[in-house]
């Protein structure tokens, strides 16, 4: 059996060989928590597809709202900037 450690991110660690003569007992651990396939330097993230597609979704909607705040910001700089003539 090859290296199986817990990391900073929860999930568990296996190596390529493992998933080569386990890929069962892989695809098993992948179904309850992410997984790191580690094949020399490198290493992969196993998980469901439905935490992947939220994980996407959530980026989305973050960079939507990172979109909307600057443009309030830029709105509210421009508004700032050409009423200056208004008293207050």
């Amino acid at each position: 059996m090859g290296q199986v450690t817990a990391t900073l991110f929860g999930d568990e660690i296996f190596t390529a060989t493992d998933l080569n003569r386990r890929a069962g007992h892989v695809l098993d651990e992948a179904k309850n928590r992410h997984v790191t396939i580690t094949r020399n330097d490198e290493a992969f993230a196993l998980l469901p597809r439905k935490d992947a597609s939220r994980m996407v979704e959530t980026a989305s909607n973050a960079s939507r709202m990172v979109d909307l705040v600057t443009a309030i910001a830029t709105y509210r700089q421009n508004w700032c900037t050409s009423s200056r003539w208004i008293p207050l």
